[in-house]
């Protein structure tokens, strides 16, 4: 992927963050980069709430929210593998 793109990837084990989730961005991106085999630093911020409306949907229905699978922007810095 080249410098400035932006993607939508799943973060997995969501859950496993420490509370507030969205301040540890350090431990979201990593987690990704590991769990789509991206190359370490690839990843230079992740925005956990670029479609705000389907996620207050998501989090107000908490019943079939899946907690451990979480849509994530992520913003790379260079090429990647």
């Amino acid at each position: 992927m080249r410098g400035g793109e932006q993607k939508v990837l799943d973060l997995h084990d969501y859950i496993s963050i420490p509370p507030p989730r969205t301040s540890h961005q350090d431990i979201a991106i990593r987690m990704v980069s590991e769990q789509h085999g991206l190359t370490p630093g690839a990843i230079i911020g992740l925005d956990f709430f670029h479609d705000k409306k389907i996620r207050k949907v998501q989090v107000a229905v908490e019943r079939i929210f899946d907690f451990n699978r979480v849509p994530v922007l992520a913003n790379f810095a260079g090429l990647c593998s």
